[in-house]
């Protein structure tokens, strides 16, 4: 949107609020069509999602992983 004429200047918050919102899950939809444009944005996330989360939430030790992915220890259960 921003390389469009006359959207140049937005922000990152313009662009957010005038990107089309036409069912539920857009967000996942509009994701999509991008790294089908530009798959080396795939690469990118990946590099970037794991900071994102060590960042907001710290790491996750063996026994939270599998408290948060299994809902008790592996080792209760193994």
């Amino acid at each position: 949107m921003k390389m469009e004429p006359g959207y140049e200047n937005l922000t990152k918050i313009d662009v957010w609020k005038n990107m089309e919102r036409d069912f539920e899950h857009w967000e996942y939809a509009k994701v999509i069509e991008y790294t089908q444009r530009h798959p080396d944005a795939l690469s990118d996330y990946h590099t970037r999602i794991p900071k994102y989360y060590n960042r907001s939430a710290g790491c996750m030790n063996d026994n939270d992983l599998d408290q948060a992915v299994y809902g008790r220890l592996i080792s209760e259960i193994a």
